[in-house]
């Protein structure tokens, strides 16, 4: 039991390493386009119609019980997060 344990708990390991990495990218990416729209003259938050679109897509694509809360909470938190001074990020990325 014990060996099926951590062989269960290696591969949650893998996983975590894999989100972290995704999101690492999604900030990437978020961070860029605050970029080319600052480039260009246009407001750096996402309108409040773009973030439900965003939140609403992530949820039907997974209807699995529970986890449309988790993924409601991870896509909220995402744009929040991409409003953090890219100063800050640096430091939080650190």
């Amino acid at each position: 039991m014990v060996a099926e344990l951590s062989k269960l708990r290696d591969q949650i390991d893998d996983v975590d390493q894999q989100m972290v990495e995704l999101l690492a990218r999604r900030l990437a990416l978020v961070e860029e386009v605050g970029h080319v729209k600052s480039q260009h003259g246009l407001p750096i938050y996402a309108p409040p119609d773009r973030e439900a679109a965003m939140l609403l897509h992530a949820v039907r694509r997974r209807k699995a019980k529970g986890f449309r809360l988790i993924l409601l909470k991870i896509f909220y938190a995402a744009p929040c997060g991409s409003l953090i001074p890219v100063k800050m990020t640096r430091v939080l990325n650190a």
